[in-house]
């Protein structure tokens, strides 16, 4: 044969076997095999595959088994078209795969971080006027236009389903808006990738560790693992990677695929 095909939900579970925990950015691969969000699988074989490409339609792709930059070039037009993300893009899970997809070309690097514990005291206290809550359908319906919709709208597919299958918390400011938040973008394998950010006229002013510290909490009772990847070079976001608990790793490549 030649190529990838895109593999029946029933196969997933072949793929399952050889797709590693506590990577970046795996908890959407793992989503995907799990039927917990949608996407779709491609490997070189549906019965006994060494190679596949777990596709999340929340953008993130992850490259998993033997690396094959052949049947990854000669399948990727059906790839991209059967993939729903708006703005997909193909993970290296081994230094392998990042040689073998260099292909692609312009490449962007991840800082994968592992979590630690979190430290005593983590949460900081509120600045007047704020207040910590629960993400409900009445927060989650206030992420568009305030910050990273991308998180409720793509990932989960809108307010009612956000907080019917993931969960989060946000902090309000006085008038009631949503200044800041920390929410679960990815969930598999017992692990919950991270999704934090603040309102650009909220920053600095220590929210979004104050909304993280009880997310991570939630992970931890929920017996969720919580992972955190984000752009190196993002200072803020790395300070606040180390301030919740979080230990840097390895930095990951991707190549970006529209």
């Amino acid at each position: 044969m030649s190529g990838l095909v895109r593999l029946d939900p029933a196969s997933f579970d072949r793929v399952r076997a050889f797709v590693p925990h506590g990577i970046g950015h795996v908890t959407f691969s793992l989503g995907v095999l799990e039927g917990r969000m949608p996407g779709q699988v491609w490997a070189d074989d549906q019965e006994e595959p060494r190679t596949a490409i777990v596709m999340s339609d929340a953008d993130f792709c992850l490259a998993f088994g033997e690396p094959r930059a052949d049947l990854v070039r000669e399948s990727l037009p059906a790839m991209i078209a059967e993939n729903r993300a708006e703005k997909p893009e193909l993970w290296a899970t081994t230094d392998e795969w990042a040689a073998a997809l260099a292909f692609l070309g312009g490449h962007r690097r991840r800082n994968e971080y592992h979590f630690a514990g979190l430290p005593p005291g983590a949460g900081k206290a509120l600045p007047a006027g704020y207040r910590l809550v629960a993400i409900d359908l009445s927060v989650a319906r206030m992420f568009e236009g305030a910050v990273d919709p991308w998180v409720v709208n793509t990932v989960w597919g809108g307010p009612e389903r956000f907080v019917e299958q993931a969960f989060g918390w946000a902090v309000l400011a006085a008038g009631g808006n949503l200044a800041s938040f920390c929410a679960v973008c990815a969930i598999g394998g017992g692990e919950a990738e991270v999704e934090i950010g603040t309102n650009p006229e909220h920053r600095r002013r220590g929210l979004a560790l104050a909304a993280g510290a009880p997310f991570i909490e939630d992970c931890l009772a929920r017996g969720l693992t919580p992972a955190w990847t984000c752009a190196s070079g993002n200072a803020g976001s790395e300070r606040l990677a180390e301030l919740l608990g979080f230990a840097f790793v390895r930095t990951v490549t991707g190549y970006a695929l529209r």
